[in-house]
């Protein structure tokens, strides 16, 4: 086999790698099973690495840093989000917008993070990323959420639960819920946990049943509702998600 052809398998291989790993990094992050996720990325960064693969190397670093974001590891993030955008200036590869905006709607620092959120999502839809829609509209309902602008929240989480993408759909109800319940919505946040009953239920992990307590915490009071907050804190308390721990702390 001649240098080119074996150059034209080594990327095949390569992108069919990369493609695998993607989806199996979504669906982790659909089941909301933080562990198979840090694993999965953690170890896809260690091999991408060892192999000098740097059609892959981008991406995984970029999934690695959301999973540091939702650990509240923000330093970690921006130190993997830089990398990966080194790799992509220097292969020529597609640009991967996700994490810096997963990081930017979580920070809420600044003021021009909607814009920027906005013209990410445009960007890559121009580049024919099809989740990029509904991952703006979850992203502006986190900013929005965590600047107490509940009616904005509340209209971009009712807009991303649209989208029956992996990792977008259960995330936007969980917003949809703070939304409606600190917003005056309750009836909005009521039909939204019914829905995020089936998504986060599924999955059964810490994770996914600290949230739903949670939200449900949000639509009760007095002792139950104190119950139910315990009762998240403790679940979220064994995850990796931190910044979800820390939110229920606040609300």
């Amino acid at each position: 086999m001649g240098r080119r052809s074996a150059r034209s398998v080594s990327y095949a291989a390569s992108a069919a790698v990369k493609a695998g790993a993607g989806i199996a990094w979504l669906v982790a992050g659909d089941m909301w099973d933080d562990e198979t996720w840090h694993s999965l990325t953690e170890h896809t960064v260690r091999a991408a690495r060892t192999v000098g693969a740097l059609n892959v190397l981008p991406l995984a670093l970029s999934y690695r840093a959301a999973v540091h974001v939702h650990a509240g590891e923000f330093d970690h993030a921006s130190a993997l989000i830089d990398e990966s955008g080194n790799l992509i200036e220097v292969t020529g590869n597609s640009p991967l917008g996700y994490a810096p905006l997963l990081l930017l709607a979580w920070r809420g620092e600044d003021p021009r993070a909607a814009e920027l959120i906005e013209a990410g999502a445009r960007e890559a839809v121009s580049w024919g990323e099809g989740r990029a829609t509904g991952l703006a509209h979850y992203l502006l309902a986190v900013l929005y959420n965590g600047l107490g602008r509940h009616d904005e929240a509340l209209d971009r989480a009712e807009r991303g639960a649209k989208y029956e993408d992996l990792a977008v759909v259960g995330y936007s109800l969980m917003e949809l819920v703070e939304a409606g319940a600190l917003g005056g919505r309750p009836e909005a946040a009521a039909t939204a946990l019914h829905r995020l009953e089936e998504y986060a239920g599924a999955g059964g992990t810490e994770w996914a049943l600290g949230i739903l307590a949670r939200s449900r915490a949000l639509l009760s009071d007095g002792r139950t509702a104190d119950l139910l907050y315990q009762e998240a804190i403790e679940r979220l308390r064994h995850s990796r998600v931190t910044v979800h721990l820390a939110r229920t702390h606040l609300v």
